[in-house]
């Protein structure tokens, strides 16, 4: 946020499970460092939010509805470039945070910090600054060293959001139909996101990808 920060800002909170949202919005009220303007549970309901209620601040779960945001988060700093953008998430993997911090969020907590330092989170992008959780920061650093070394291993970092999506989810174990389904998309079209996947990570085959996505997803895969 690049505003004034003498009055309290004005905080939009995004999350798709209410109870969550409701402790977050508690937390904030609590705090009387900041105005909760809002809440929203969708991407179109945060567009529309957004637009309505004008918040100085953007507080965001990565996860919408079980898909990335990273979209989402996109079009609001092409539309809102002023706009304070803070992810929260429950991934504490290096990977996410460079997805939302290239799409264009200012920071990104993961949401088994304390509450004073998702508090303090917000104080610094309000105040136009950057803040990663440490944990997270500390594994970009080491990607980013690891990746010099060996720049094939950032693969799947190149990826499209939605090729990266259509990856995440046969990580998780869905297969081509129930993909198509879940995005809304033809099962002609997951094949098509598949060629594209073995192509950009250098696999011969259809077991060679799920291979990859499986070990990508668990513990060992970022």
């Amino acid at each position: 946020m690049k505003a004034e920060t003498t009055a309290q800002p004005k905080v939009l909170v995004v999350d798709d499970h209410p109870i969550v949202r409701h402790g977050m919005v508690l937390l904030l009220k609590h705090s009387r460092q900041f105005k909760v303007c809002g809440e929203a549970a969708s991407p179109a309901e945060t567009s529309e939010k957004v637009a309505s209620s004008a918040p100085d601040l953007l507080l965001i779960d990565l996860f919408l509805g079980g898909v990335i945001a990273i979209d989402t988060i996109r079009q609001l700093r092409r539309s809102h470039p002023e706009l304070g953008i803070l992810v929260i998430s429950m991934q504490n993997e290096a990977f996410y945070a460079q997805k939302a911090l290239d799409a264009g969020a200012d920071g990104y907590i993961v949401k088994e910090e304390a509450s004073d330092r998702i508090l303090h989170a917000l104080r610094r992008v309000a105040e136009g600054k950057t803040y990663i959780s440490f944990p997270v920061l500390k594994k970009m650093l080491y990607r980013y060293a690891e990746d010099r070394k060996a720049p094939e291993k950032d693969a799947v970092l190149r990826l499209s959001d939605r090729e990266f999506q259509v990856f995440r989810m046969m990580g998780e174990g869905l297969g081509t139909r129930r993909i198509a389904e879940e995005l809304g998309v033809g099962i002609k079209t997951i094949e098509t996101y598949c060629t594209r996947l073995k192509k950009k990570l250098d696999l011969k085959n259809a077991t060679e990808l799920l291979r990859h996505a499986l070990a990508w997803q668990g513990p060992e895969g970022m």
